[in-house]
């Protein structure tokens, strides 16, 4: 018999989507009202393919905009991004950032304009390029990391603060979920743990913790995925499909 769907009454939801994940999806969902409450909190699916993790990302993306009261009560705002085959994560996050903007109030995107300059421009964001000179390799790569970051964190930061001040007429969103699937795609994933470590930490620290990223890729990359950044593993909930 199909289960109950408590995101939509009048649908069911497969077995299969529930079966074996209650326990992960009853963790997710109590580290998403940490997030709620200001604690950024970041997320790795991994298992080999088919196994179900964009299933249960899915199912996640599902909690965290139902505002059900027998489900943390969440309100957050998400996002779902695959990732192509050589795409470099700038434009990872760029597109993200626009698909963000889409769903935006007018409000919120008039404070972006205002606060943002060039960077948002016409209603979407343009990471710039990064154009200084350095005499090594990796001075210039660590460069346009942390440029990359500056830039990444003012945009969710101005995009959180739009998203609290909708109280009017409707409940003020709770934060933002990302979901990066087929992280093994990108160009460059070996930067990608160190960076979404640094962007969540910046934003937790400085008030803007009502953030999470859920990452999605193979069991098999997750040496490579953290090897740039051995730290970054304490800021990631590793979920092993299996």
């Amino acid at each position: 018999m199909a289960k109950y769907n408590p995101f939509n009454p009048n649908s069911t939801v497969q077995p299969a989507l529930f079966a074996g994940r209650t326990e992960q999806t009853l963790k997710i969902i109590r580290k998403l009202e940490q997030v709620k409450r200001g604690m950024s909190s970041n997320f790795i699916f991994h298992g080999e393919r088919g196994i179900g993790k964009t299933a249960l990302a899915k199912l996640v993306l599902s909690i965290a905009e139902s505002k059900k009261q027998s489900l943390g009560n969440l309100n957050f705002l998400t996002n779902y991004y695959s990732i192509e085959k050589g795409q470099h994560f700038r434009t990872v996050l760029q597109a993200v950032l626009n698909q963000i903007s889409d769903k935006l109030p007018q409000s919120t995107l008039d404070r972006l304009a205002k606060r943002l300059g060039e960077f948002f421009k016409n209603g979407k964001f343009s990471i710039g390029a990064f154009g200084a000179n350095f005499s090594k390799e990796t001075q210039l790569e660590e460069a346009k990391e942390q440029y990359l970051k500056d830039q990444i964190v003012s945009a969710l930061s101005n995009i959180l603060i739009g998203l609290r001040e909708i109280q009017k007429d409707e409940r003020s969103f709770d934060g933002l979920l990302i979901v990066l699937d087929e992280i093994q795609n990108a160009e460059d994933f070996k930067m990608v743990a160190q960076l979404l470590r640094g962007i969540t930490t910046t934003m937790d620290v400085n008030g803007f913790g009502n953030i999470s990223f859920i990452v999605i890729g193979y069991s098999d990359t997750i040496t490579s995925f953290f090897e740039e950044d051995p730290s970054a593993k304490r800021n990631f909930d590793s979920i092993l499909l299996e």
